[in-house]
């Protein structure tokens, strides 16, 4: 059951009609807080960080980390799920409709994010590929030179 379109009027004249009443919208708040949650959390969160913080010193990184991701990363995604909101749209669309020269801005993060899925695509086909390997008997992986691991 989709919510009803927003109340405009509060908006400036300028963006009176950018509300697109057919735009499919989140059904529940928990919803879009568990997509929000899931496209943030990736394999970088996973695999690389306790890499990183061990080799960087451990607890020690940790305090820089912290203080990069709540004044730096946290509000950068404030302004993107805000602008989202506001404008009803993509990256390219909002920040178009906030000025005409800023579409640039919407068109180096779709790039980022075609660069981000090309290269996460072979780390998944890598992982697709081991795990149907795991099934083989023997393991292809087992045998080095004349040695059975």
């Amino acid at each position: 059951m989709a919510r009803e379109a927003e109340d405009v009027s509060h908006l400036p004249k300028s963006m009176g009609n950018i509300v697109d009443k057919d735009r499919a919208r989140w059904r529940s708040n928990v919803s879009f807080i568990l997509a929000a949650v899931g496209s943030a959390v990736g394999l970088g969160n996973v695999w690389r960080f306790p890499y990183l913080v061990s080799k960087n010193g451990g607890a020690p990184f940790l305090l820089p980390y912290i203080l990069c991701l709540v004044f730096i990363g946290m509000p950068i995604l404030l302004m993107e799920l805000s602008l989202g909101q506001m404008f009803q749209g993509g990256d390219i669309e909002a920040f178009g409709r906030m000025n005409a020269r800023l579409r640039g801005i919407g068109l180096a993060s779709v790039f980022g994010s075609f660069v981000i899925c090309s290269y996460y695509m072979v780390i998944l086909s890598y992982a697709g590929l081991y795990f149907v390997g795991s099934f083989m008997s023997p393991l292809p992986y087992a045998i080095v030179g004349n040695v059975t691991i």
